[in-house]
C-alpha cells in the first residue's frame, strides 16, 4: 500500500515538474518576445507582409541577368509606399506571376513601373502597386486579392496572366491546408509575433549559391552519357 502511495505521489511530482517546466518556457519566450519589441521596427501591416517577409533583400544572379530584389515594409516587392491615398490619385495594384514581379529586372524595369511612369508623363496622377509573386497561379491571385484590396483600397487592379500559363496552373491545385498545424503556427505567431518577424527582417538571399548547389546535385544523378 506504501509503495502504491509513494508511486502516485512520485508521478504527481513529475506532473507538476513538467507543467513547471513548460510554463517557464513560455514564461521565457514571452519576455524574449517582449525585448524584442522594445527595439524592433514593426511593418506598417503586419510580420508575415501581404505577399513576401518585409524588408527582406534578395540578389539574383545569372549568365541572362543581375538583380537585387527589395521588399518594402508591406511586403510587397515596390518602394515604400503610403496606405492613405490621396484624393487626385488614381491607385492600381497590378498582380500576377514573375511577369508582373519583374523576374530578371530592377523593380524600375518592369512593365508595372514602366506603365506607370508613362502614364504619370501624360499628366496623369497614377500610382500603380507591384504584387506579382514568381510562380503565382490564379489561386495565389485570388488570396492576394482578398488581403491587398482591403488594405490598399484600389481604384483599379489588373490581373496580368501570362498567356497560356496560368490556365495550365489550374490543373495543380495546392494540397487542402492541415488545421493542426495551421492552427499551431498561427497562435505561435500570435504569441510571439516579433520573434517570428526577427527571424525574416533583414535577410538576404544568395540564389546564385542556392542555384549552383542544385545544379551539382542534379549533375550526381546523371551517368557519363547522360
Amino acid at each position: 500500500m506504501s509503495n502504491k502511495k509513494f508511486y502516485k505521489n512520485d508521478l504527481f511530482i513529475n506532473i507538476g515538474l513538467i507543467l513547471i517546466t513548460f510554463f517557464l518556457i513560455f514564461l521565457s519566450l514571452f519576455i524574449i518576445d517582449y525585448v524584442i519589441g522594445l527595439n524592433q521596427k514593426e511593418p506598417t501591416w503586419q510580420s508575415d507582409g501581404l505577399i513576401f517577409a518585409p524588408y527582406t533583400v534578395a540578389q539574383y544572379q545569372s549568365n541572362e541577368f543581375i538583380y537585387t530584389a527589395k521588399i518594402n515594409s508591406i511586403g510587397i516587392r515596390d518602394h515604400e509606399i503610403s496606405l492613405n491615398k490621396s484624393k487626385d490619385t488614381i491607385r492600381i495594384i497590378a498582380i500576377g506571376d514573375s511577369f508582373t514581379y519583374g523576374w530578371g529586372h530592377n523593380i524600375e524595369d518592369s512593365w508595372v513601373k514602366i506603365l506607370e511612369r508613362k502614364l504619370n508623363e501624360n499628366r496623369t496622377n497614377v500610382e500603380i502597386f507591384n504584387l506579382g509573386m514568381p510562380g503565382a497561379g490564379p489561386v495565389q491571385y485570388s488570396k492576394i486579392a482578398e488581403k491587398s484590396v482591403p488594405l490598399l483600397k484600389p481604384d483599379l487592379v489588373i490581373i496580368a496572366i501570362l498567356q497560356g500559363d496560368d490556365i495550365m496552373q489550374l490543373e495543380s491545385l495546392p494540397p487542402p491546408d492541415q488545421p493542426l498545424i495551421s492552427g499551431i503556427k498561427n497562435t505561435s505567431k500570435m504569441l510571439f509575433p516579433h520573434i517570428f518577424s526577427s527571424m525574416k527582417r533583414g535577410l538576404e538571399y544568395q540564389i546564385s549559391q542556392t542555384w549552383k548547389n542544385q545544379a551539382e546535385e542534379f549533375q550526381k544523378t546523371l551517368t557519363s552519357e547522360e
